[in-house]
């Protein structure tokens, strides 16, 4: 046997290893001393003399790389992320040039956002909600602080704001607790939510309800009839032709914008043909060990006769 060193090995190689390594772990780096070996079975391998594992991390193990800097400085491991490529080996290779020139940009690019949040630290938003808001109106710092100071309501735009983070600001900001503004938003909220829940109009007696119960059995009614009508002038409302519901105009188009579709494929000329359907269904029927209900017969007949059609039912029943 001879003894190995690191010259004695080819780069690239994979090499068997022979002997006891006292609880090995995945991914870390050992040192081993050895003795070139000969097996009948294995071949070549090396019969290990010493081992002992190199604590230096490697470049690729950034997980353990992570785990030393939370150690070290568990506040501040996330902005070091954001900031430096490989922050682990800027520090241990003590490229202060480096790391001191990755901070300068990092603040110079984002000095204007700590603007932002020393502006909108009174009202109690949180950095991440800072963040979003800036990013919605594309990084324009001194557009999303007007908003918030100025024009708060206008934030419910925003997905993940609602009205009580919008309110909230406002109300902090001076607004009249029976603004129109405050009245419209809430009516604009309430219809926004039942929409997205499936109901695109309201009784108005809803909407009365949800006004009292967002703002006060106090409000005005005068106040709420401008309310309803600014809506209406700009659009953002409808009524329906009994004038006994309202609704975002958004989702009134968006399901007419739907009907002129069903109306289209419905009437649409039927080009498909087909023949031998019930002996296809008996020869399906067969493979599958169960047969059709006669309801679902029909519904099958109903699809192949016609370019529209609507089944429903429970899940798996159709």
């Amino acid at each position: 046997m001879r003894e190995i060193t690191v010259g004695n090995l080819t780069k690239g190689m994979r090499y068997c290893i022979k002997g006891n390594i006292h609880t090995p772990i995945i991914g870390k780096v050992y040192d081993i001393k050895g003795e070139m070996d000969y097996s009948p079975t294995w071949g070549e391998q090396i019969s290990i003399l010493e081992s002992s594992m190199n604590n230096d991390l490697a470049e690729t193990d950034i997980r353990g790389q992570k785990y030393i800097l939370c150690k070290l400085f568990p506040k501040h491991v996330q902005r070091m992320y954001e900031t430096l490529d490989n922050p682990y080996l800027a520090l241990k290779e003590g490229n202060v040039k480096d790391v001191a020139t990755k901070w300068i940009e990092k603040f110079n690019d984002t000095y204007d956002k700590h603007k932002a949040y020393i502006d909108l630290a009174r009202y109690s938003i949180t950095d991440k909600l800072i963040e979003k808001i800036i990013k919605y109106y594309h990084e324009d710092v001194d557009k999303a602080v007007d908003v918030v100071k100025n024009h708060p309501y206008d934030l419910t735009i925003i997905r993940g704001i609602g009205w009580k983070t919008a309110d909230d600001i406002a109300l902090q900001n001076g607004a009249d607790p029976y603004g129109i503004d405050r009245i419209e938003t809430c009516i604009k909220m309430f219809l926004r939510n039942q929409g997205e829940n499936g109901k695109s109009f309201s009784y108005s007696e809803e909407i009365m309800q949800e006004l009292i119960d967002k703002i006060g059995e106090e409000v005005p009614d005068l106040n709420i009839a401008e309310a309803i009508h600014d809506l209406q002038d700009s659009q953002m409302i409808v009524w329906n032709k009994e004038k006994t519901k309202i609704g975002l105009k958004w989702y009134y188009d968006l399901e007419y914008s739907i009907a002129e579709h069903l109306v289209r494929l419905k009437n649409a000329p039927n080009k498909f043909k087909y023949s031998n359907w019930l002996e296809i269904i008996k020869k399906k029927e067969k493979a599958q060990g169960w047969d059709y209900t006669e309801q679902q017969l029909e519904g099958i007949k109903m699809v192949l006769d016609n370019q529209l059609c609507c089944i429903s039912g429970y899940g798996g029943t159709a």
